[in-house]
């Protein structure tokens, strides 16, 4: 996968750029790890065929996949093809953010696990001493 040509074939602007996203990204606070995956996820779904939506609502918009449903008739939303760079970015953006959002939770989850034998490991050991005041006496 050629990334600079997907990107190229996608956006004409001469402003926008593949280096330009990086660091965008890293200013934002990303891993380098975190940008690889959101541009291998994005670039990926372009190289596809499968062209990212934008759903448009006054001036709030949400960034989605092709293939995400959401509710367009009910809420007054209205969706169109991702159309220019700066729409390429957001998107970029929004799956950064979903990646970093994994990722924490995955590591949250093993903090309670370690918080969780840790208190189960000195339950134990508190059960086995003797009361304070047998030792002082």
């Amino acid at each position: 996968m050629d990334i600079k040509k997907i990107h190229e074939g996608f956006v004409k602007d001469k402003n926008f750029s593949v280096e330009g996203q990086i660091r965008w990204l890293q200013k934002a606070g990303f891993p380098q790890h975190q940008i690889e995956q959101a541009m291998i996820t994005v670039y990926s779904e372009l190289e596809k065929g499968a062209i990212p939506k934008v759903w448009i609502k006054g001036k709030e918009k949400k960034y989605l996949t092709s293939s995400e449903k959401f509710l367009e008739r009910e809420s007054g939303w209205a969706s169109r093809n991702i159309q220019n760079g700066h729409d390429l970015d957001q998107y970029l953006l929004e799956i950064a953010k979903r990646i970093r959002t994994q990722e924490l939770t995955v590591m949250i989850g093993k903090m309670e696990e370690f918080e969780a034998k840790m208190r189960k490991k000195w339950e134990e050991e508190e059960r086995k001493k003797k009361p304070w005041y047998k030792r002082i006496f």
